[in-house]
């Protein structure tokens, strides 16, 4: 009994490896790639250009791009800013180029390269930094602000630099009173003479 169990494990083992089940899974190799250089033969290939320099882009493709064969340049925001065409080079493999001066204003950029034939499409995307020069850099920079410190006073608006001009007040018209804060002397004053009014029209009219 011992023996049969042991001689199980191998059993399902060779079962299994006269079987038609495959583990290995095949994935298609691809031979579609970008390069970008500071010279027409790529043998400076970085993704750092200043403002103005040439960049060069090479594709290689799986297809012959006969219907489309572009190169889009995006912002950082991947907003379309420009569209260049590629040029084909190679048939064997399939290669396109094309070249163009970077962008003025510095910051991170995409590079979109599309090779389109009646039954493919390669998309690459590769980022770009572009050093700005130092005014576009300062321009970028900078940021205006503007403060004003203002008072609003009923209608009239002033600046922090302006006085108040001199108008008539209601309050110096004849027949109107004036009004006092609660604890001022003007307000200590008048509230005695209210109450002594009071006082004596209660004693006028008792007799």
């Amino acid at each position: 009994m011992t023996t049969l169990l042991l001689l199980l494990p191998f059993a399902f083992l060779n079962l299994f490896h006269s079987s038609d089940f495959k583990t290995d899974i095949k994935i298609p190799q691809t031979q579609s790639k970008m390069e970008i250089a500071q010279d027409a033969n790529f043998s400076s290939q970085t993704l750092n250009f200043s403002a103005g320099q040439t960049i060069y882009v090479r594709v290689t493709a799986d297809n012959n791009g006969n219907s489309k064969s572009v190169l889009n340049l995006h912002d950082n925001s991947y907003n379309l800013l420009k569209t260049y065409q590629l040029s084909k080079i190679n048939t064997n493999p399939y290669q396109f180029t094309t070249k163009f001066p970077a962008p003025s204003s510095g910051g991170n950029y995409s590079l979109e390269a599309r090779v389109e034939s009646d039954s493919s499409v390669v998309s690459l995307v590769q980022t770009i930094e572009i050093e700005g020069s130092g005014s576009d850099q300062s321009k970028e920079s900078e940021v205006n602000v503007k403060i004003e410190n203002k008072v609003n006073t009923n209608s009239q608006v002033m600046g922090e630099n302006e006085q108040p001009t001199s108008s008539p007040s209601v309050l110096d018209k004849p027949g109107l009173s004036s009004y006092s804060e609660p604890g001022s002397e003007g307000s200590d004053i008048g509230f005695f003479a209210s109450v002594w009014t009071k006082i004596i029209g209660f004693f006028k009219g008792i007799f």
